[in-house]
C-alpha cells in the first residue's frame, strides 16, 4: 500500500488516499482505494506534516496486511494413516506439501503403507 497524491489542475488542490496496487488475473496492473483521506490543504490544519504521517500509516497497514496473509501449518510426521480409512485431510496435506516442494524444485518420495509393507 502507498499514499496516492492526486493533483487537480482545475482546483489546484491535492487529494490524498491510501491505495493498494495489485495485478488482476490477466497480469494487468490495478489499484484499489483502501482509504480516502481528503484534500491536502484541509489535512495540513489537522497534522503538521500529513504526507509523512499518512505515508507511515500506509506502510503500517501494508505490514499488517502481509502479516495476516501468512498461515502456519503443523504436520505430525509420526502419525500414520489407518488401513481402509479414507482420511482426506491427510491426503490433502500430502498434496499441499508436494505442491510446495515442487515450487521449490524439490522432490517428495511418498510410498503408501501397502507398498512399504509388501517389500
Amino acid at each position: 500500500m502507498h499514499l496516492r497524491k492526486a493533483y487537480n489542475k482545475k482546483t489546484e488542490r491535492t487529494y490524498l488516499s491510501i491505495v493498494h496496487g495489485f495485478r488482476d488475473k490477466n497480469g494487468k496492473p490495478k489499484s484499489k482505494v483502501i482509504k480516502s483521506l481528503g484534500y491536502l490543504d484541509v489535512l495540513e490544519k489537522e497534522f503538521s506534516n500529513p504526507i509523512s504521517h499518512f505515508t507511515a500509516l500506509a506502510k503500517s497497514m501494508e505490514s499488517e496486511r502481509k502479516a495476516s496473509k501468512t498461515e502456519t501449518i503443523t504436520l505430525d510426521m509420526e502419525e500414520q494413516l489407518e488401513h481402509g480409512v479414507v482420511n482426506r485431510k491427510n491426503y490433502g496435506s500430502i498434496v499441499f506439501i508436494a505442491d510446495v516442494l515442487q515450487k521449490r524444485e524439490l522432490k517428495l518420495v511418498f510410498l503408501p503403507q501397502s507398498i512399504v509393507s509388501s517389500s
